[in-house]
């Protein structure tokens, strides 16, 4: 998945996601793609450098889209993380090319995100265990990952948001060793700082998508709440002011580790869930509160 938007200057109409499971649990080497103006299914864009992968992160311009980390499939079916960096040109369909490598090898589970210049790659899980590391890429300058500071704790499974304005990086820090975490991080992307307290969601939340991104509004989709399984809800933050979330909506079906950040300023889409392996493409009105609405399909099933 990837942020890509004309209203704030890194972001396009166009959207990828790069591999993910099927319903069988299998690693897929498969890229689709969208319009963000249309209601219509996703379509092959190309395939990964790196083959088969899931778990994967993301940032990216507006004519370029990054995928970092995640887990690459080895025979019998088992996972191990990856340290490959790889790039698209969103204008033209076509394979991944190699970008450069992550500082700490073999991340999954990771956030992305980033201000059309520069690219982060925060948190994951490694062999080893979960890590707290924020790393940084120039969007236009393949070559390798380089540190930028630290989260608050470690963590895993989440979803980093950014916006150019007032460039900060926005992190739900979801997963540990537990469902039960409701604070988010902040930091400014063009900086190397550690990350800072930004407030709570409502609920325990784990496996969330991003599911719109604009200069005033984060929203994010929860994927699972604590104890109680795979999630509808969906709240929103304003990226300028440190608060806790507020209320948007309902997702028509739960986007639980799907595709997200499928956004356009305007627009805000969420592909897949792994809960019950839908391909349902759902979307948002960024600026105006709502429940979300279906809009096509995703190939290949679930993200």
């Amino acid at each position: 998945d990837v942020e890509l938007v004309t209203a704030i200057g890194y972001q396009g109409n166009r959207s990828l996601a790069l591999g993910g499971y099927n319903s069988s649990w299998a690693a897929q080497s498969t890229i689709e793609y969208k319009a963000l103006s249309s209601s219509g299914d996703t379509l092959d864009f190309g395939d990964p450098a790196f083959g088969a992968s899931i778990e994967k992160a993301s940032c990216g311009s507006d004519s370029r889209a990054v995928f970092m980390g995640g887990s690459d499939t080895e025979a019998g079916g088992s996972y191990t993380g990856t340290n490959n960096i790889e790039y698209l040109t969103i204008a033209n369909t076509g394979n991944g090319t190699e970008f450069g490598d992550l500082l700490v090898a073999g991340k999954a589970l990771a956030a992305g995100s980033g201000n059309g210049v520069r690219g982060l790659f925060v948190g994951g899980r490694t062999t080893s265990g979960n890590v707290d590391q924020i790393e940084y890429l120039t969007v236009a300058t393949p070559g390798d990952a380089q540190d930028a500071g630290d989260l608050t704790r470690t963590i895993s499974t989440f979803a980093a948001n950014a916006n150019v304005a007032p460039g900060r990086m926005i992190c739900p820090m979801s997963f540990d060793s537990a469902y039960d975490n409701k604070d988010f991080n902040y930091v400014a992307i063009m900086s190397t700082d550690d990350a800072a307290d930004f407030g709570d969601a409502s609920v325990d939340t784990a496996f969330i998508v991003t599911i719109g991104l604009s200069e005033s509004r984060n929203v994010w989709a929860w994927g699972r709440e604590g104890s109680g399984g795979h999630a509808l809800h969906m709240e929103y933050v304003n990226p300028s002011t440190l608060s806790d979330t507020t209320d948007f909506g309902d997702l028509q079906t739960t986007a639980s580790n799907g595709a997200g950040k499928h956004t356009n300023g305007t627009r805000g889409e969420a592909w897949s869930g792994h809960a019950d392996f839908n391909d349902d493409v759902q979307y948002i009105t960024i600026a105006s509160t709502g429940d979300a609405t279906n809009a096509g399909t995703i190939g290949n099933g679930q993200r």
